[in-house]
């Protein structure tokens, strides 16, 4: 058995330390992004048995949240820490994974200045908040790295059996995002370059692509036989084919697209302009190298310049698939860039190797330029540290406020573009649609001008979907997410049967930053007013009419710190009743059908509980609001389109 030297032992061990250490200090953080939000309550659901698609809509690629699900399994429900610790030691190994790609094509020097550029870039390269988060398209480079190394390795003899694992591996990679066939197409280029080049391996190399092809199909075959055995079939094909390709990528104009190319080239101008130059220099060298090999006779196809060309090119068509300029799509194009860097530096330690009488000067140069560029990317890597904030957003406050309304066993509806709130509050969600632009044909970032009517966009049969999960899960809580992240124009008031649901079944009890929190009422019961409550000089009631949608009567009861529960009464029946955590402040709006006041009473009266026991409030007369509200005359109709 060969043994691996010491110093390639602990340089490999070096990488993955490098990497967790460099995350270290913010693995106490939760959620870095919007999309956390969404694969993080996913992982969740498919811990209690629901399935991707049917269950949690959403149109990436499914693998992502099975893969943090795991992460849950071992290290306990919600643990985004630990997927954050987990990817921390997996880019490590992705470093190494890098270096053993270039090694074995015969560069190890490459291998290891891209394994370092590498760790360097993954934490710089996409900012702030992006480096950080556990993005899906982490996972798709990833499984691309091992993909890359297990076609390396089986070149020397490449078989049908040697290309199902590197096929398996890009299937994968796939699997977390659609993206990732780029790079099995990449490893079909260089087949067909080795083929030209080298006839007497041309049937072995053709094998070795379709034992390719075949471990990448049968990651489609069994994920395609998963869903459909849980009747998920649609459900995939919809959200993970026809959104994407139908309504999500043709919503940005297709200059607009191809425009984002820059991104990754603005990014790496911006954070860290050692590796553009470094990567825009290797790149020019590997072209120079391939052309020397397209000229030479017979024809060389030097397989790691090719494959990193390839690589880096996958990554930037990548980014210009979503069309939405996001940041984290330029992960992509990391290790193609990192091993370009590698090549440079490779390129210039083989001039300081050089003899001495060998232009001592470039020697010299050379090796200057190379500790400038280890400088450069240690502080660039060392700055990030004043610009990030460890701590998490409001929402984590706003969840926990949440936990205190509901039981674990407790499901919640979030009306808006806000997945994290499932995740800060650990409630599973209510219905499928854990952000609801799929009921509204809210397009993320596009189309959002007011003037644009989104019926097109939303999914078919969306709200029948809806309701069935709604009634088979009822909330125990409801947020509103009001004008946030393009919802102004989609005012959950606006949505006659849920507003509605709402309005019957629910109390506001809560603002929070702008959102409005809803709890499910209790049953009233029947039980008339008792006689000899004590009066509540400190519970305080009164009318209104809400300030949002068609003025409906309210009754705002607002009573001192550890009330746990509200009854309010009409006349001397009971109307309402709301349970209260005793350890969150009281200021509670019940809503009452307009109707209910045309017929009986229209005082009401609010009996409170603590653990003093029942008090009751002075009573608050609605009898102003018997008749609707005028109506206002119709101006010209506003025509969409």
């Amino acid at each position: 058995m060969r043994t691996v030297p010491s110093w390639r032992l602990l340089f490999g061990l070096g990488l993955v330390l490098a990497a967790f250490l460099l995350r270290a200090p913010w693995l106490g953080r939760e959620i870095w992004a919007l999309d956390e939000g969404s694969t993080f309550t996913m992982a969740e659901q498919v811990r209690h048995g629901e399935v991707i698609y049917r269950d949690a809509a959403d149109n990436r690629s499914p693998l992502v949240p099975y893969l943090k699900a795991a992460v849950y399994a071992v290290a306990g429900d919600w643990n985004a820490r630990a997927v954050h610790l987990v990817l921390a030691l997996a880019l490590g190994a992705g470093a190494v994974g890098l270096w053993r790609i270039a090694r074995r094509l015969g560069d190890e020097t490459t291998g290891i200045a891209g394994a370092v550029a590498f760790t360097m870039l993954c934490l710089v390269l996409p900012g702030k908040e992006d480096g950080l988060g556990a993005h899906t398209e982490w996972f798709v480079i990833l499984f691309s790295i091992l993909g890359y190394a297990l076609f390396a390795r089986a070149l020397d003899q490449p078989t049908f059996r040697s290309g199902l694992p590197a096929g398996l591996a890009f299937g994968l990679a796939t699997l977390c995002k659609q993206p990732g066939v780029l790079d099995l197409g990449v490893t079909f280029v260089l087949v067909g370059l080795l083929a030209g080049s080298a006839p007497a391996r041309r049937g072995a190399l053709l094998r070795f692509a379709a034992g390719e092809l075949a471990g990448w199909a049968a990651t489609v075959v069994v994920t395609v036989l998963y869903f459909a055995l849980h009747g998920a079939l649609w459900d995939l094909a919809y959200y993970a084919w026809t959104f994407n390709t139908k309504i999500y990528v043709p919503e940005v104009p297709l200059a607009n697209r191809i425009w984002d190319v820059r991104i990754p080239f603005l990014l790496a101008a911006l954070q860290t302009p050692v590796a553009l130059a470094a990567g825009l220099a290797g790149g020019g060298l590997l072209l120079h190298r391939i052309w020397a090999g397209l000229r030479r006779r017979p024809v060389e196809a030097p397989v790691l310049p090719w494959l990193i060309l390839g690589w880096a090119a996958a990554g930037l068509v990548s980014t210009t698939l979503g069309g939405r300029a996001a940041v984290h799509y330029s992960i992509q194009v990391i290790p193609g860039l990192s091993l370009a860097c590698g090549w440079t530096v490779a390129r210039l330690f083989d001039r300081v190797r050089a003899p001495r009488e060998t232009r001592p000067w470039l020697r010299g140069g050379a090796g200057a330029l190379i500790a400038a560029m280890a400088a450069l990317a240690v502080l660039d890597a060392g700055r990030r540290e004043g610009q990030l904030d460890g701590r998490d957003t409001f929402l984590k406050d706003l969840g926990a406020d949440v936990q205190q309304f509901t039981a674990p066993s407790d499901r919640i509806l979030v009306w808006g573009y806000f997945p994290e709130i499932y995740f800060f509050s650990h409630r599973l969600p209510s219905t499928r649609f854990i952000y609801t632009n799929y009921l509204t044909g809210m397009i993320a970032w596009t189309n959002l001008d007011p003037l644009i009517d989104t019926h097109y966009a939303i999914t078919p049969h969306a709200w029948e979907d809806f309701w069935a999960d709604y009634r088979r899960h009822p909330p125990a809580v409801i947020i509103d997410t009001t004008t946030s992240r393009g919802y102004l124009k989609y005012p959950l008031f606006a949505q006659p049967e849920l507003w509605q649901a709402v309005t019957r079944d629910f109390a506001r009890v809560m603002d929070f930053n702008g959102m409005r929190v809803y709890r499910r009422l209790a049953p009233p019961g029947s039980a008339p007013l008792p006689a000899g409550v004590p009066p509540g000089a400190a519970i305080k009631l009164s009318g209104a009419e809400t300030r949002h949608g068609e003025p409906l009567p309210v009754v705002n009861v607002e009573t001192p710190a550890g009330t746990d529960e509200v009854v309010l009464y009409r006349g001397d029946q009971p109307y309402r009743r709301l349970l209260h955590p005793a350890a969150l402040p009281c200021r509670v709006e019940f809503f009452v059908e307009r109707q209910d006041l045309w017929h009986g009473s229209t005082e009401f009266r609010a009996a409170v509980h603590d653990a003093g026991g029942w008090h009751l409030s002075a009573s608050a007369d609605l009898a102003s609001h018997l008749q609707p509200p005028p109506k206002v005359a119709a101006g010209p109709a506003i025509q969409f389109g």
